[in-house]
């Protein structure tokens, strides 16, 4: 565990508190801050969690379930590899597995695993929460320019299997589908980001186009 982990602890805890759990959170937050600290992680490590949480916070009086919105949070990324597509639903099989044996009730469980699942950002959410959970999980997009420009470095880094070439066209088309959507936020609360999220995809999209410097 890292020098964060009492703070994690602290927060993934409470959490598990309120949703009613009743077995050691202590194995499953040590397993879940293993697979954040793997190595090829650059953005999605712990302080994406922590940052996806932070957002989460703000409008957690929006939420009917708060407690599962956080732990899929804290699921969401659990499996993570560049290469592959079927991240989130690992994380879910994952997370159903962890969430197994502690004494939540299936639809418990199930409702975070589906929650985990809205984070493929593919579709709409499945529910008020799923759309909340997706758009704090969206937010960097929206960041300054500094910060934004930091997490897409990161990403680069992440997907350092590929050619500049490579990266520069998928990057494009994640980049241009999130553009072409009628809006990038599904929620009310994460609405006022939706500008500076485009300014943000436009000026990146411009940037991979070739030739671009």
């Amino acid at each position: 565990m890292n020098r964060r982990n009492p703070a994690n602890l602290h927060r993934f805890s409470a959490s598990w508190r309120e949703a009613g759990l009743t077995a050691d959170p202590a194995p499953v937050l040590a397993n879940l801050i293993q697979r954040h600290q793997e190595p090829g992680r650059h953005y999605h490590t712990l302080d994406h969690v922590n940052a996806v949480l932070d957002q989460l916070e703000a409008v957690r009086g929006e939420l009917e379930h708060p407690a599962d919105a956080e732990l899929a949070v804290w699921f969401h990324d659990a499996i993570y590899h560049p290469a592959r597509h079927d991240n989130e639903r690992q994380s879910a099989a994952l997370a159903r597995e962890q969430l197994g044996g502690t004494g939540a009730p299936e639809t418990r469980i199930a409702r975070i695993a589906g929650l985990i699942l809205d984070t493929r950002h593919q579709e709409p959410a499945g529910s008020p929460d799923g759309a909340l959970v997706a758009d704090a999980d969206l937010a960097i997009l929206a960041a300054a320019a500094e910060t934004f420009d930091a997490y897409e470095r990161a990403i680069r880094r992440e997907y350092s299997h590929l050619t500049d070439s490579e990266f520069a066209v998928g990057r494009a088309r994640f980049l241009g589908a999130m553009l072409q959507r009628p809006s990038i936020y599904q929620s009310r609360s994460f609405a006022r980001l939706e500008s500076l999220a485009r300014t943000n995809l436009q000026r990146s999209v411009e940037g991979t186009r070739p030739g671009a410097s």
